[in-house]
């Protein structure tokens, strides 16, 4: 080909594609890899010393130089940018056409930007940066009582803002894991919900986003992550593991101990674990689960010979059956094949006094009582703040025209209730006792008494729809006449 194309032709990219497959096609120098994108050809090079790096590397320009030439097509070194991710491959001297080609700290491919340490903050910076452009100019239409509605706001923040985030999370999605980025995303989608539920700016990230009914933007990104690189790989950390060909599939045999076999020996700590399961979990699921674990514990530490005691005959009979498709079955089945050493299965009565079953019954319990959820859960509950939304939700949070409130701004000079001197116009007092409302107020009351309901229990209310539906016109009204109340 001697000629170039009209910019947007129709044949362009099948002639450009005819003229790259060559180059795809060269044999390169070993370590190396050739990667192309529309335009853009990436070079990616591994060596095991820096001299085989500087070698495998000038061959591979001479060679895409070379190239070039024979189509008529010339690489500028100018813009030719290189990276190296270690500090040994960053002391490479590269020559592309006489010039020395400098390493940069990051390089910017297909939007992503690449950092020479592969934490990937920059990028997160930037994608921060451009979704805050888009909320800055969104700000424009959006007011506390006018503008774009409520729900539009959400639609535009699900369909333009996550995308923006998320766009190709599976490559650095892992630097969610650095406080900073989950700072940063957090302050973002604070931002977006505090426009979508209308609220005061004071509101708190974790009220603001439980309100407006979003998933913490960093357990998107993880979320997204995991999808993306399961559809690349086919696997995924949360599926479960593949049944084994059937030639290769063997159960479980077990023996039933009783007190005397037991051998206790006081010179070995025993190893705790203790795992919390989500409530719907069965004692089926957890004792399954604790021989996986200890069965890891025991590969991933090398003991070469060992004995799982449980006191559940039902674990132990579907562990027997090689064709079980139970997914934590079918995981202990693996990792039993693949174990180096001996494992022996043994069945021991519950509560007969063995000191081993008995210190896992205690760790059992203790685990049961442990004050861990998923993430958002722990992370809502467990916050400092957004205390009454918690209590409330969905109805209020602490923030509103009550003097509590606009006194900590010095937006009105007392935080006392016009009702009574001595009393501080909390929103709870507001709903329970202020004489104010007492119209409004017993009203509500007697229909929960005559629903036999707590009237400001909302776990209570949320059972009846009546009580519910009585409960927000109730509040919807104190909150519609706390600023003339407030005004007198």
């Amino acid at each position: 080909m001697s000629r170039g194309c009209v910019q947007g032709s129709v044949c362009g990219p099948t002639f450009w594609n005819v003229i790259l497959d060559d180059l795809l096609e060269r044999q390169l120098p070993r370590g190396c890899h050739l990667q192309a994108y529309a335009d853009d050809v990436l070079l990616v090079c591994a060596a095991s010393d820096l001299a085989a790096l500087e070698r495998s590397l000038n061959e591979a320009l001479e060679c895409i130089t070379s190239w070039g030439e024979s189509v008529k097509l010339t690489f500028g070194p100018s813009k030719t940018q290189v990276i190296g991710f270690s500090p040994t491959a960053r002391r490479a001297s590269i020559l592309h056409r006489g010039n020395q080609l400098h390493f940069q700290p990051t390089i910017k491919l297909l939007g992503v930007i690449v950092d020479n340490q592969l934490k990937y903050t920059q990028h997160t910076e930037q994608a921060i940066t451009k979704a805050l452009g888009i909320y800055k100019s969104l700000c424009k239409y959006i007011r506390p009582t006018w503008g774009i509605h409520s729900d539009n706001v959400a639609t535009i923040y699900k369909q333009v803002i996550e995308p923006v985030i998320t766009y190709a999370a599976r490559i650095w999605g892992d630097a969610v894991q650095y406080k900073k980025v989950r700072r940063k995303l957090i302050s973002l989608q604070r931002s977006f919900a505090i426009r979508v539920v209308r609220g005061f700016r004071t509101i708190s990230a974790n009220a603001a986003i439980a309100l407006a009914q979003f998933t913490p933007l960093d357990l998107k990104v993880k979320a997204v992550r995991t999808v993306e690189r399961a559809r690349l790989t086919s696997r995924s950390p949360y599926l479960p593991a593949d049944l084994a060909h059937p030639s290769d599939r063997l159960g479980i045999t077990f023996r039933t101990a009783y007190t005397e076999e037991v051998v206790f020996r006081p010179d070995h700590q025993p190893v705790v674990r203790e795992l919390k399961l989500h409530d719907s979990c069965t004692v089926f699921q957890a004792e399954l689960l604790a021989i996986e674990r200890a069965i890891i514990w025991a590969s991933d530490r090398r003991v070469t010979d060992i004995a799982v005691l449980s006191d559940s005959h039902s674990a132990l009979q579907e562990l027997e059956n090689p064709a079980s498709t139970n997914s934590i079955v079918t995981s202990i089945h693996t990792h039993s094949r693949n174990y180096q050493g001996s494992i022996q299965f043994v069945w021991v009565k519950a509560h007969a006094g063995l000191m081993g079953n008995e210190a896992a019954d205690a760790a059992a319990k203790s685990a049961a009582l442990l004050h861990r959820a998923p993430d958002f859960a722990l992370r809502y509950t467990s916050s400092d703040k957004g205390a009454h939304t918690r209590e409330w939700l969905p109805d209020l949070n602490s923030h509103g025209f009550h003097r509590h409130y606009l006194h900590r701004f010095k937006i009105v000079h007392t935080d006392k209730c016009n009702c009574n001197p001595n009393i501080v116009q909390t929103i709870e007092h507001l709903i329970k006792t202020c004489p104010r409302y007492s119209s409004a107020r017993d009203r509500h009351e007697r229909l929960c008494s005559y629903l036999d309901l707590d009237p400001y229990a909302l776990q209570a209310l949320i059972t009846k729809e009546r009580a519910l539906e009585s409960f927000l016109e109730y509040v919807k009204y104190i909150v519609d006449t706390l600023k003339e109340y407030n005004s007198t």
